[in-house]
């Protein structure tokens, strides 16, 4: 291991790049994390050798009797592992020799014949948690900034540093293996009950209770209040004892597989691996556990997975200002319908006050409704108390004309999608609002431009495209026109951030991007069902693939009105390539069909489980039988072909015609707008895999099979012709 040079004073004070150590006459040795120019600390390759050093001569000093670990950031503890250098390992043997390292270097922590806490204030991530489960004692501020987890199967790989092995027998085989499974961040408060942490102090007196906490130590050798909670419950021996075990591995993997159809390998191996290592001894159990991350980390699927990472990362930095914005607090909603009610509802649940205006009470009553059934879900997965949704509920008002409109900072439109109902109300709304308030529309395919004519400041306009359900769909699109003015986009921007949504800037286009991208793709599994391919077997495919459901659950999902309106809204503006398909027409005549909210759909949503809707079958034998299409076998590789290459190609044109400043953005939206599989990389690193000069030579074999639903991008055309690809 390369050594680095630490500047030692009078063997009690170490300076190093990384880490500062200060060894008390007391005996307390204080360590301070603070990785230089970085917002985080993060644990290199560097800064673990550098920690290395300082523990070893730590252990040296006869004269320590505690030691705590502290961070000099202001609002992060330890980011994890530096995810760059992950990224960059090019071989198995190097990846596993990397993980053994960082396993032998908190190992040494962990010998210290000493006690050790990790004092956490901040993000306590993946190879931070891993360093603080090698400490005795970890307490935590209760700060919002505060997270703990291991999140390593989400880029792939497992925890390297130890973690498999420690945080189960810590806080229980069923505990440790949901949290290493999920890979989902945790509260203190969380990590507390969980016994993660031995205590969880408010922020505004956390310096003195951690002070307060050491000294016990300090004065008893151990906190015999931390170590007794430590123990596990009943339930938790029982499901860990050599008869029931079995038992939790089977029944996690069932999940695993439930979840993902075996299409991440790294949740199935970290179940493998805790369930091998058991009964091993430490140090075989680290051994195997570097084993297996070095396997992983060399798949196309990690690689992927840490790749959408970074273009994550890229994207928190798109639109934001040099220069201080100020914070939106009050805003109100133009209508109180389904999407209008999702709007409303996470507004409150971000802690800002919200009107809603509609056009009768009754309306208005719908719109609270709606967001009574989100909470009231909230409510039903322990994810919120009674008491703190009687709170957020008082947030929302209701109005049927624009009474306290004047106070707001921004007003979402959420109407009906009719240009000249939106126009009309705009007009309507302008006098009503104060001069500084920012105007969005929440259309979801319609002319922004178009709209911010009616208008007399078209500079504070901006489009903000939400996704049904708000609840649960991270993305919202911002849709500016030339007239929007900078500071109303970065206002925007940071707002969506701030009520923890992920915005993307795109062109004001038809559909703008996802939309755009998606309808061909729900297009062409209705030209298939004309064509005869089986509905549930078209589902089944796209599902098999890799996608949340398939494109007829989709749309019933999204609602078959809206899916019409939409779809038309792109016939309209691009023609026959994205011509609508006969039997959506006729489906749009159906009385009461319109998906998942009136329950009938292509499915039947009455039951736990879908089933056809009987209604749109018939309509299809008629349909069927009363047009010229030529009933065929359709196989399955030709399904699939047709509904990702179209999609491609459109994904494609949207990069040439630049509606998105970058394509690893725009695979970055149809992750989180559509659900296209994380493992395949997003729809542009996908189509890399399989060839742009494959994709043109397919698109042209449909093209002249199916017609202009199928045109090759120009773009396309161009990059095979330069042998480039995307990434």
């Amino acid at each position: 291991m390369t050594e680095i040079t630490l500047n030692i004073t009078d063997g009690r004070h170490l300076e190093g790049s990384y880490f500062r150590c200060i060894i008390e006459e007391t005996g307390l040795a204080t360590i301070l994390f603070d990785t230089p120019n970085e917002k985080v600390n993060k644990l290199s390759e560097k800064a673990l050798i550098e920690f290395h050093q300082i523990v070893s001569h730590v252990s040296t000093r006869n004269e320590v009797k505690v030691l705590i670990i502290k961070s000099k950031k202001a609002s992060n503890f330890i980011a994890g592992a530096d995810i760059e250098e992950i990224n960059l390992l090019s071989r198995e043997s190097e990846a596993t020799e990397k993980a053994a390292a960082g396993q032998a270097i908190f190992q040494s922590l962990s010998n210290l014949p000493f006690p050790t806490v990790a004092i956490i204030h901040g993000a306590c991530v993946g190879g931070g948690l891993e360093l603080a489960l090698a400490c005795d004692y970890r307490i935590a501020s209760d700060h919002s900034k505060t997270k703990i987890g291991l999140p390593e199967v989400g880029l792939g790989v497992v925890p390297g540093f130890g973690g498999t092995q420690r945080l189960p027998r810590l806080i229980g085989l069923v505990n440790g293996l949901t949290l290493i499974l999920t890979y989902k961040l945790v509260d203190a408060k969380k990590a507390y009950k969980l016994k993660i942490i031995d205590a969880v102090y408010a922020h505004e007196f956390f310096n003195e209770k951690a002070d307060e906490f050491v000294a016990e130590i300090f004065e008893k050798g151990k906190s015999k209040k931390a170590l007794k909670r430590r123990k596990l419950n009943t339930i938790n021996k029982l499901s860990q004892s050599f008869l029931l075990r079995w038992y939790v591995f089977k029944n996690a993997r069932k999940g695993v597989m439930a979840k993902t159809k075996g299409a991440y390998p790294a949740p199935l191996e970290a179940i493998e691996l805790i369930k091998n290592t058991w009964s091993l001894k430490p140090e075989e159990g680290f051994a195997e556990e570097s084993r297996v991350f070095g396997k992983l980390s060399q798949t196309a699927i990690s690689k992927n997975l840490i790749k959408l990472y970074f273009i994550n990362e890229d994207l928190k930095k798109e639109g934001v200002s040099t220069e201080e914005v100020e914070e939106i607090r009050k805003m109100c909603v133009l209508g109180a319908g389904v999407m209008g009610g999702g709007i409303a509802w996470l507004f409150s649940h971000k802690g800002r006050s919200v009107r809603m205006k509609d056009l009768s009470w009754d309306a208005i009553g719908m719109g609270f409704k709606s967001c009574q059934k989100i909470y009231k879900d909230f409510i039903k997965r322990r994810r919120l108390k009674k008491s703190e949704v009687n709170i957020k509920m008082n947030l929302i008002s209701g109005t049927l004309d624009f009474t306290g409109f004047k106070e707001a900072d921004v007003v979402v439109e959420a109407i009906v999608e009719n240009i000249e109902i939106k126009k009309k109300v705009l007009q309507e709304l302008e006098p009503h609002i104060g001069e500084d308030c920012i105007i969005a529309t929440n259309t979801s395919a319609l002319s922004v431009k178009e709209m911010s004519t009616a208008l007399k400041n078209p500079e504070r306009f901006i489009g903000m495209h939400f996704f049904n359900p708000v609840s649960r769909m991270p993305l919202v699109e911002v849709i500016p026109v030339e007239e929007t003015s900078d500071e109303v986009i970065f206002s925007t921007m940071k707002f969506i951030r701030d009520i923890g949504k992920t915005p993307i800037l795109v062109k004001d286009c038809p559909g703008f991007l996802v939309n755009r991208v998606l309808i061909p793709y729900v297009n062409e599994a209705v030209f298939l069902l004309e064509e005869g391919a089986n509905l549930e077997l078209v589902d089944e495919i796209m599902v098999d693939f890799g996608m949340p459901m398939g494109p007829f659950e989709l749309a019933d999902n999204v609602g078959l009105d809206v899916g019409y309106k939409v779809a038309k809204i792109l016939e309209e503006s691009y023609g026959e390539r994205m011509v609508c398909p006969k039997f959506l027409e006729n489906l749009h005549n159906l009385e009461g069909v319109l998906g998942k909210k009136t329950k009938k759909g292509f499915y039947s949503h009455k039951g736990k489980k879908l089933k056809l809707n009987k209604e749109v079958m018939g309509a299809l034998k008629n349909f069927q039988n009363t047009s010229e299409i030529t009933i065929q076998e359709i196989t399955h590789e030709e399904i699939e072909t047709r509904l990702i290459y179209g999609l491609i190609a459109e994904a494609i044109r949207c990069v040439e015609e630049k509606v998105v400043s970058k394509p690893e953005f725009l695979d970055m939206a149809m992750l989180m707008g559509t659900g296209f599989p994380p493992f395949k990389g997003g729809v542009l690193r996908y189509a890399d895999s399989i060839g742009l000069k494959n994709i043109l030579y397919k698109l042209k074999e449909l093209k002249s099979a199916k017609g202009k639903r199928f045109d090759p991008p120009e773009l396309l055309l161009s990059m095979v012709n330069r042998s480039e690809t995307f990434y």
